[in-house]
């Protein structure tokens, strides 16, 4: 991917600040050119904000880039980063912390995920999505939880097509056995939606960590670590006080301790057991209650 308007954005940051550097200019400065402020500045090379033509054109000018076609490839980015993403038409219900996850995996070209909780967002069925959206989001409006889950199943389309996104996951075993929403058939539907997953898509790794492995670092939140084909990795990082984002060099811990995750983890094919047996567990549990109310499954 790499084409939409958040990829776009964060490359123009980037080339900004390069030639920001270049030419000795600090923020304040660099801000006062274009009478803005310096913390403006950090969010435009950061990709956070747009900038337009005009102003790109001053900002360019105080730092002395007279090359044409460097000029149109800035300008190209800056008009590039100012359009609107699919999920810009769900502006109402996403929060700005959201929206730019979305527009970074959308433009990533894989992910590696650490999961504590839940199934991550791009494996889950409508079911559950809505589930864990209800759980979230208590009293919200049914309206806006539809809306939300529209998002998740929109995102799983970075899944399909010729150039899938490529995923690794690793997930604590507690995934397996907590049932959203106390549904355990949409919880079997999901527990069978990751095997098949896990089995079949080769796009797709899982890994899970079993309850009985000693400590391990991150356990305390989740993390994904997003990558991309011509810019640094980005780590979009979940906290009881609000998500946040890590560029380099901060982020290379994150890659350090997703290596240790994954070596603390059951390989793939021991992996692929575990949840079978979540699928198993769920279905004898999904059979108990139907014979506990006189019914056969089918007949519930």
């Amino acid at each position: 991917m790499g084409t939409g308007p958040t990829a776009q954005r964060r490359r123009l940051g980037i080339l900004l600040r390069e030639m920001r550097n270049a030419a000795g200019k600090d923020g304040s400065a660099a801000g006062a050119a274009v009478d803005r402020s310096a913390a403006w500045v950090s969010h435009l090379e950061a990709g956070r904000v747009g900038i337009r033509p005009k102003m790109l054109d001053e900002l360019l000018a105080f730092y002395g880039v007279t090359d044409d076609e460097m000029r149109r490839e800035m300008h190209q980015l800056a008009v590039g980063g100012r359009e609107r993403g699919w999920w810009s038409k769900y502006a109402s219900v996403l929060s700005t912390q959201y929206s730019a996850y979305v527009g970074y995996e959308n433009d990533a070209t894989g992910l590696q995920i650490y999961e504590t909780l839940i199934v991550h967002g791009l494996l889950q069925t409508p079911e559950y999505a809505e589930a864990v959206v209800r759980a979230s989001r208590p009293g919200e409006s049914s309206a806006t939880i539809r809306k939300l889950v529209d998002v998740r199943l929109n995102r799983q389309r970075r899944l399909q097509g010729e150039n899938p996104l490529q995923l690794m996951v690793v997930m604590d075993e507690a995934v397996l056995h907590r049932i959203i929403g106390g549904d355990v058939q949409v919880h079997l539907d999901q527990m069978t939606r990751l095997l098949d997953v896990a089995r079949g898509e080769p796009h797709v790794r899982v890994q899970i960590i079993p309850f009985d492995h000693a400590m391990f670092p991150g356990m305390l939140s989740s993390f994904t670590i997003m990558g991309f084909a011509r810019d640094p990795d980005i780590v979009y990082v979940e906290t009881l006080t609000g998500d946040r984002y890590e560029d380099p060099p901060e982020a290379d811990r994150y890659t350090v301790a997703f290596g240790d995750l994954r070596a603390a983890a059951l390989s793939e094919s021991a992996s692929v057991e575990l949840i079978e047996a979540a699928v198993d567990r769920a279905a004898t549990k999904l059979k108990g209650a139907a014979h506990a109310h006189g019914l056969t499954v089918a007949e519930e």
